[in-house]
């Protein structure tokens, strides 16, 4: 399993009338976005959008912020996605755990990268909840199984595997990058760890983990 990683452009459906602060910010950035064709080579394009975020409109920092990720400037997106934190709908959480947990352009912290991944899935990206997921594989894949504590966590590590993964499916994950480069059904990989959990009689407890969950996400449909 890998992790996933999701790119959109959370002001697309930018409005030309302010009538709030978040219109406001979303008109100012759609204007720039006109204004310089949203040439990414563009060095001034990119000041404009530095000034612009700098003022607090965080459709610039994010737009920015997306810019320098594709580039691979990662320290640089680190930055301006903090400026983001909360808004353009888990947009900037989800790519600050991902940074987070791969350790690009900020110091590897698992605790850092969940809290991020959580906060994303809440505000309704699946790829958050996937990667959470796929977190807690590995954490399977590198637990010892030999004492009853290894197995204890062993235990715990696969229930929110499987909870996770089947929480991004319900708020409409649909398929996932194979670690052979291709896309296979979400469905799957549940099938996979269906049987791990009901060899553990785990699946009773894994369900209910997941309702759980799925409860306290908006875009999560039970």
């Amino acid at each position: 399993m890998k992790f996933t990683i999701a790119l959109i452009l959370c002001f697309a459906s930018a409005t030309v009338f302010a009538i709030s602060k978040d219109d406001e910010y979303r008109t100012e950035m759609y204007k720039l976005y006109k204004k310089y064709s949203d040439n990414a080579k563009d060095d001034a394009y990119k000041l404009a959008l530095y000034e612009c975020g700098n003022k607090g409109n965080y459709y610039c920092s994010v737009r920015l912020a997306d810019m320098l990720f594709v580039e691979k400037e990662y320290k640089s997106s680190f930055d301006h996605y903090t400026k983001c934190v909360g808004e353009c709908e888990g947009h900037c959480d989800f790519h600050l755990g991902y940074l987070y947990r791969t350790g690009l352009g900020v110091l590897q912290n698992n605790t850092k990268a969940l809290e991020y991944y959580k906060k994303a899935a809440k505000a309704g990206v699946p790829e958050a909840a996937y990667n959470i997921g796929v977190y807690y594989s590995e954490k399977m894949l590198h637990t010892q199984q030999s004492s009853d504590e290894g197995q204890k966590r062993f235990d715990d590590y696969a229930r929110r595997n499987y909870a996770w993964l089947k929480v991004a499916m319900a708020m409409g994950l649909s398929e996932y990058d194979s670690d052979e480069g291709t896309k296979k059904p979400a469905e799957a990989l549940l099938i996979e760890k269906r049987h791990i959990l009901i060899s553990h009689a785990l699946m009773g407890s894994a369900d209910k983990l997941a309702v759980e969950i799925c409860s306290g996400i908006k875009a999560c449909k039970q």
